[in-house]
């Protein structure tokens, strides 16, 4: 076989295989926020603590390196998230993400107020998580609404 062709059949399989390589890895999926906790006050407003949940689909671990959220109250801006971490995350699993949100005190007074009475409010947590696997940084939307009511806290 002359090398001119085997360097043609070479570089055809290689940009033959270059697809499948792109769907090796998946973006991790988010399920849900667990584990609500108060936080307590400060001068800057209410501090809610969290773990969002998540899945790794894939066959390998992943880092989990960032969080970038804006947390919606009732249809308003209540907060934003924007954290970093080195998370190991296993292969096929799910795995949590703790979060420190601060909440303004307009924000407080208004929904905070009816929260503490019993009533449900809606919480929708929208952006992104960055995670790295295979030396690539992902980043995986998030963008999900949870109704929540007093006892949510502290399970």
């Amino acid at each position: 076989m002359p090398p001119l062709f085997r360097h043609f059949l070479f570089l055809l399989l290689l940009l033959g295989s270059l697809p499948a390589c792109k769907n090796t890895v998946q973006a991790p999926t988010f399920l849900t926020m667990e584990h609500v906790k108060f936080g307590g006050l400060t001068t800057a407003g209410a501090i809610v603590k969290a773990d969002a949940v998540f899945n790794n689909p894939n066959g390998v671990g992943v880092d989990l390196t960032k969080t970038d959220l804006d947390i919606l109250v009732n249809g308003k801006h209540a907060a934003h998230v924007d954290q970093s971490y080195q998370i190991k995350v296993p292969a096929k699993s799910d795995f949590r993400v703790p979060l420190e949100i601060k909440l303004s005190p307009s924000q407080v007074m208004g929904d905070g107020w009816s929260f503490l009475k019993g009533n449900k409010i809606k919480v929708r947590y929208k952006g992104h998580v960055t995670v790295r696997a295979l030396r690539m940084d992902f980043k995986v939307p998030v963008d999900t609404e949870q109704e929540m009511d007093m006892s949510m806290f502290n399970q």
